[in-house]
């Protein structure tokens, strides 16, 4: 019986550690790091989707004034 409980013990800090080590991707990082790359991705997403919509609605443009 005991061996059993120490198994189960062993189990639940590996699955603890596992769920841990999810919360930060790279160990190594701070939360500070983690956060100010998460910010700065976030920045260029919505970059990248402001730049692409005016390329959409200019390229509609284009086609509009060129069927006319």
């Amino acid at each position: 019986m005991t061996e059993q409980n120490e198994t189960g013990i062993v189990d639940a800090l590996i699955k603890v550690k596992i769920a841990i080590e999810s919360l930060s991707p790279d160990p190594t990082q701070t939360i500070g790091d983690y956060r100010k790359g998460k910010r700065r991705k976030n920045f260029w997403l919505l970059y990248s989707a402001i730049v692409s919509t005016i390329a959409l609605i200019v390229s509609i443009g284009q086609l509009i004034i060129r069927t006319k």
